[in-house]
C-alpha cells in the first residue's frame, strides 16, 4: 500500500505578526490583542505551529502551492525548499 503523505498551511507568518503587534485583525480579536498574557500564549502556539509545519514540510518530496503566495510561503517556511535550494515547487 502506497501512502501519500499530505500537507497543508494552517498559518503563517503574516498571522503571528498580527499578534506580535498587537493588531485586531480576524485572526486575532481585539480582546487577545489587548491582553498581554493571552497574546504570549498566542505567540507561543504559533511559534509551535510554524515549527511543527517546518519540520513536517522538511521532509515532503514535492511541493505545489495553489498561487504564487502559497509557494513563496513554502519557501519561507520550509527551509528544505528556500531560496537558492534546487528544489522545484509547483505552482497550480
Amino acid at each position: 500500500m502506497m501512502i501519500f503523505p499530505l500537507n497543508s498551511i494552517v498559518n503563517s507568518h503574516d498571522m503571528l505578526n498580527n499578534v506580535l503587534e498587537k493588531r485586531s485583525q480576524v485572526n486575532n480579536s481585539s480582546r487577545i490583542a489587548d491582553s498581554p498574557i493571552l497574546s504570549r500564549v498566542k505567540i507561543y502556539y504559533y511559534k509551535a505551529l510554524l515549527f511543527a509545519y517546518g519540520f513536517m514540510g522538511n521532509r515532503v518530496d514535492f511541493a505545489w502551492g495553489n498561487s504564487t503566495w502559497t509557494t513563496n510561503h513554502i519557501r519561507q517556511v520550509w527551509p528544505k525548499w528556500g531560496k537558492g535550494s534546487q528544489q522545484e515547487i509547483g505552482t497550480l
